[in-house]
């Protein structure tokens, strides 16, 4: 996990994400949270940097929604950018989370199921 003296800067970055977010939303946004696929070598070492639940956490404080899409379901070139057919796969998962778990309307759904 992480040594005691990068823990505190990671509390220090969570806590400025936070702000951030928060700011974000008193000004009208609508924000939804995604932890977006990596290999599964990646997702290793990310995990070992910043734990899950410290990301998971942040948008929870702030009822935000949140997705993590995992480790080793989409095949990457390179352990973080998704192939092309990766790539289309994970978009359309995305894109209906987005609208149907997350609820997110934006003006182009909108504009769209109105047709």
């Amino acid at each position: 996990r992480l040594r005691p003296s990068s823990h505190a800067g990671r509390v220090r970055g969570a806590a400025e994400v936070t702000k951030r977010l928060r700011r974000l939303m008193d000004e009208g946004w609508d924000i939804a949270c995604v932890r977006f696929p990596l290999s599964p070598e990646l997702r290793a070492i990310e995990d070992r940097t910043v734990p899950p639940e410290m990301l998971s956490d942040i948008p929870a404080s702030l009822g935000l929604p949140y997705r993590d899409f995992g480790a080793g379901e989409y095949s990457t070139a390179d352990g973080s950018h998704l192939t092309w057919g990766a790539s289309l796969a994970f978009s359309r998962t995305l894109s209906v989370w987005l609208i149907e778990e997350a609820g997110w309307r934006g003006p182009g759904v909108a504009a769209r199921t109105e047709r």
